[in-house]
């Protein structure tokens, strides 16, 4: 699968592993997902900041605030193994680091769990009934136990 990394915001620039963990985030959840991919699949993961964030939330949630994530699936529900374009992924550095320090969380680690949330909506997961949520969650702890990120729903 090819992952292509946009640094939009020049905050990201503080973290130079960062592209590497996502490939390997995105990878670990490709082959764990049990969803079968195109081939020649395809996704992009930008780096973000909160203003992009915000205008995303804003256009397409309705929401007129700043988020951690979010994904813009292109691919339709149970047709991702035919769709070379999986679609978007939008991760917001302030947020993201925000986030990390209250819940006492590193940030490499943080990121890598949003990333791979990210990545697992645009292969058709989701967590809108509390039963979609807890096999989402569920796929989620898997993942990052094998990338050796302690399971954020712990508490």
């Amino acid at each position: 699968m090819k992952l292509e990394i946009i640094a939009a915001s020049s905050l990201w620039r503080q973290r130079p592993k960062v592209r590497s963990k996502a490939r390997t985030a995105i990878r670990a959840a490709g082959d764990l997902s049990g969803v079968a991919l195109h081939p020649k699949a395809e996704a992009a993961l930008h780096l973000a900041d909160d203003a992009r964030l915000r205008e995303l939330n804003a256009q397409w949630r309705g929401k007129d605030a700043p988020t951690n994530v979010l994904s813009f699936p292109l691919a339709q529900a149970g047709r991702v193994a035919d769709a070379p374009l999986l679609g978007d992924i939008f991760v917001s550095f302030q947020t993201l680091e925000a986030e990390a320090e209250r819940q006492g969380k590193s940030f490499d680690d943080h990121f890598i769990h949003l990333t791979v949330h990210g990545f697992l909506h645009l292969l058709g997961f989701d967590h809108e009934t509390v039963k979609q949520a807890r096999q989402m969650e569920g796929l989620e702890v898997r993942i990052l136990a094998k990338l050796d990120v302690a399971d954020p729903y712990r508490d």
